[in-house]
């Protein structure tokens, strides 16, 4: 193409020169170009992870055990913590037995005792970051008069449902 424009074919010092500028502008150009949209990227990145930072900032984390009272050990209280780093609302429970819905007779008689508990059979509006309810739910002593010794061997699978501050719902499960 050069070659056509007339001249002796040769390149000029200064024509040479401009092919140079002109080439490196271009690759500066893509060059920068590439930058922008990886800059951009990496800001949406950014907006992601600060989002994923503030959920987990407010996610509740909600468990229910029991444990013996420290009057007696046959006294049996009912927890529910939060051990999460946000508040807990609408919090509602569902019992279920070992081996699915259906529930034994020595499950029916522990999951009794749960409900005539307010706060696990009408759940809990609120439970702040790091706080605890529990109430004393049954004697294992009463227990065992009304249906034997076969109560150590019942499961339990307390399903848990929430709310964070925001709305999102969560759910988990304890034995």
């Amino acid at each position: 193409w050069g070659l056509n424009l007339g001249g002796n074919g040769k390149l000029a010092a200064d024509t040479l020169s401009a092919w140079v500028g002109a080439i490196a502008t271009v690759a500066i150009a893509i060059l920068t170009f590439i930058l922008a949209r990886e800059t951009w990227y990496l800001r949406l990145a950014q907006i992601r992870q600060i989002d994923e930072l503030k959920i987990e900032a407010m996610r509740p984390s909600l468990e229910f055990y029991i444990l013996s009272a420290q009057t007696s050990i046959h006294m049996m209280n009912a927890h529910i913590q939060n051990n999460g780093k946000g508040i807990a609302r609408n919090v509602s429970f569902k019992f279920y037995g070992s081996s699915g819905d259906v529930l034994s007779s020595q499950e029916t008689a522990v999951v009794e005792k749960f409900l005539s508990l307010n706060m696990l059979k009408n759940g809990l509006a609120s439970l702040g970051a790091s706080k605890e309810r529990k109430s004393f739910v049954f004697s294992f002593l009463d227990l065992m008069n009304k249906n034997g010794d076969v109560l150590f061997g019942v499961k339990i699978r307390a399903s848990i449902k929430f709310e964070d501050a925001e709305g999102r719902k969560y759910a988990s499960e304890s034995i």
